[in-house]
């Protein structure tokens, strides 16, 4: 999707998706909302791994993508360890998984709102 709709498109559309995603397990009682949460949860998943060596590429010089690219990735993978913890912490207190696909929500509506104010600075 990045060649023909451009970097901003994909990562909204693709952060708008699994938005609909966690929206879908907030009100998963229906299993008419199942497929939802299943193509929610791979568009998130694929944005977290495909996206930062893309998003490096389209905001950094050339000369540091290499190390914007480190950076992203070492940031990826500490969310995706601290993610799970942070998840049952929350079940722990509230007994639900609610607040915890809010946090989800308003984290991709954060990064949906910084990929469209950003503009790439390339030499």
């Amino acid at each position: 999707l990045y060649d023909p709709l451009g970097v901003v498109k994909t990562i909204v559309i693709s952060c708008s998706i699994g938005i609909i995603g966690a929206l879908s397990y907030l009100f998963g009682a229906n299993q008419i909302l199942h497929p939802t949460m299943i193509i929610g949860a791979a568009m998130a998943t694929a944005l977290g791994s495909v996206s930062y060596p893309v998003l490096a590429r389209y905001l950094c010089k050339e000369e540091l993508f290499a190390s914007a690219s480190g950076n992203a990735s070492a940031f990826n993978f500490l969310g995706s360890s601290i993610a799970p913890f942070f998840m049952n912490y929350l079940y722990d207190i509230t007994s639900s998984y609610s607040i915890g696909y809010v946090v989800s929500i308003i984290m991709l509506i954060f990064v949906c709102l910084v990929i469209i104010k950003t503009k790439p600075t390339k030499a």
